[in-house]
């Protein structure tokens, strides 16, 4: 599944934006990167794009989004008059998505606008199933259940957001993510519950135990043998082999940070900073710990890592 088109209008800080996503001469969708200063609606953007995920998983499973408690669910994206851009009346979200010969429709709107009015003002095209009908507050996707299963299981639908000091403002007051998956599985699904959630948290933690992981199995156990040292375990090949995982790891940090590095681990009684990054030309410290690493560093390896 891929984006087809968005428009947003009147979306904080975002006036009107439409993008119609590229696709190359065999059409293959392009990569598009988003530049943008603080505040400048980059997290915004996002924001509708990874509700539109939920929102398709909630249409199918039971455990798309969290319960509320009172037999509803928590919204990851709240509808809020708040989020209007200043001097408007009226904020929408509109997305398509496709997949094959199918096409998707999410929508995220407040404020008072007629469907009709929307339509005429921005000639958008749009399914006619989205109609709010004088609805203030109002979001629906347009998709048949039948068809959410193989966005799901055949496509890769994971948001990877920073989730590091605070949660964003868009975020509903009482949604949380949950963090009781410990890892990313291609198991098979159970009916009705999604696998793997949708956004991906406590990920700093979980990269730290993996690099510790592949950082311990590219090390040998060495016992004193005369004047120097032997390998005692495990073979030279096993050990070979044991290290790939390790190298592969610092070739793509390396490609982040634009330097060749290695990791470093050192003894138990250095806490967090037990973990750090090394220049690979002289051994000095480059990166102390994976959290002083940028917010888009941390994101690019840890797509990588899952």
């Amino acid at each position: 599944m891929y984006i087809d088109n968005l428009h947003y209008t009147n979306i904080g800080p975002i006036s009107d934006l439409k993008i119609q996503f590229r696709k190359n001469k065999n059409g293959v969708p392009v990569p598009l990167v988003i530049v943008g200063k603080n505040g400048s609606g980059k997290s915004i953007l996002l924001s509708n794009i990874v509700d539109a995920f939920y929102e398709l998983g909630n249409e199918a499973y039971d455990n798309a989004m969290e319960a509320n408690g009172n037999g509803g669910f928590q919204y990851y994206k709240a509808i809020s008059s708040e989020q209007i851009k200043i001097g408007q009346n009226y904020m929408v979200a509109h997305l398509s998505f496709r997949q094959s010969n199918k096409k998707f429709e999410y929508l995220f709107k407040s404020g008072k606008l007629s469907f009709n009015e929307y339509v005429q003002l921005h000639e958008n095209a749009i399914d006619q199933k989205l109609s709010w009908k004088g609805e203030i507050n109002f979001k629906k996707v347009t998709v048949d259940k039948e068809d959410i299963n193989n966005i799901f299981e055949k496509d890769i639908v994971c948001f990877f957001g920073p989730n590091r000091y605070m949660k964003p403002s868009w975020m509903g007051d009482k949604y949380f993510v949950s963090d009781e998956v410990d890892k990313y599985s291609l198991r098979p699904r159970y009916a009705r519950r999604l696998n793997n959630p949708i956004t991906a948290v406590n990920l700093s933690y979980l990269t730290l135990q993996w690099l510790f992981d592949i950082i311990t199995d590219s090390r040998a156990d060495l016992e004193k043998y005369e004047n120097s040292y032997r390998i005692i375990s495990p073979s030279t090949n096993d050990l070979d082999l044991l290290s790939i995982s390790r190298h592969n790891a610092e070739m793509i940090m390396s490609a982040i940070l634009d330097k060749d590095i290695i990791f470093s681990m050192g003894n138990r009684s250095l806490g967090k900073r037990r973990f750090s990054i090394l220049k690979k030309i002289d051994r000095t410290e480059l990166v102390p710990t994976l959290d002083a690493l940028s917010t888009g560093q941390l994101a690019l390896f840890n797509m990588n890592e899952f």
